[in-house]
């Protein structure tokens, strides 16, 4: 089973501090940045299992942080949270690939744990089914080998 490795990334230090220690309770490691930009950096340097953004946000917002994500072709499960935003903003990152998408302030946490549990879920599958494939082309291989 892969580490629950998961980046945090909003514009407000407070919010950060509430998510970083609610994500603590059931992910391996936390990451946080305060904008995407910074986000950015830590993707280069880190496998991440799982994003949740902010969508507004000085220097990078987080639609575009997951444009960027989703460019270099990576299917990080990406779930927005925001105080901001319409159905354009919530059709724009779903048509990108968004996981999930909640409204600030969070009076329950509980949707937002599970979203994010079922996103570690959805990744560690892909990797299964990745080293499923890798396995079976491995196989192959060595059998035209053994044929030569």
């Amino acid at each position: 089973m892969e580490k629950k490795i998961i980046l945090l990334v909003d514009d407000e230090t407070e919010i950060l501090t509430i998510l970083k220690n609610f994500c603590s309770g059931f992910c391996d490691e936390v990451h946080t940045a305060e904008n995407g930009q910074a986000a950015l950096e830590i993707l280069e340097n880190h496998s991440i299992g799982c994003i949740v953004s902010d969508i507004k946000m000085p220097e990078m917002s987080g639609v575009e942080l997951l444009e960027y994500v989703r460019e270099k072709e990576l299917e990080t499960p990406f779930i927005f949270l925001s105080g901001f935003g319409n159905e354009d903003h919530i059709k724009n990152a779903t048509m990108l690939g968004a996981f999930d998408f909640f409204y600030k302030p969070l009076i329950n946490t509980e949707p937002l744990k599970e979203a994010i549990i079922h996103a570690f879920e959805r990744n560690q599958n892909n990797l299964d089914g990745l080293k499923s494939e890798h396995d079976k082309l491995v196989r192959e291989f060595n059998c035209l080998l053994e044929k030569k």
